[in-house]
């Protein structure tokens, strides 16, 4: 019985997550941001990329290639970062206008 309700409201949020990406690249307002959405799948993906490339080619790399990979995903992750900070002190400022 529990679990029968459990599932019931899994369900339905699941639902309503996809409702409101389906809402981030139309005209209709949703919950979540289109360029934040954009900007984490970019950043997702290109993080999965480095581990994967990392898992497959551990064993042959130098020191300074890992330092270097490393070095490229701290560099994007602080990117993505700021560029987040910077639009919600753009929006911020907007709203107090």
């Amino acid at each position: 019985m529990i679990y029968k309700e459990l599932r019931e409201k899994r369900w339905a949020q699941f639902k309503w997550l996809i409702k409101e990406i389906g809402k981030t690249f139309s005209n209709k307002p949703s919950v979540f941001s289109s360029k934040r959405f954009e900007r984490w799948t970019a950043f997702t993906t290109g993080e999965a990329f480095l581990v994967i490339y990392f898992v497959y080619h551990f064993k042959t790399m130098t020191y300074l290639e890992c330092l270097a990979l490393a070095g490229t995903a701290f560099t994007v992750a602080g990117y993505t970062l700021n560029a987040t900070q910077k639009e919600k002190k753009l929006e911020k400022e907007n709203t107090n206008e």
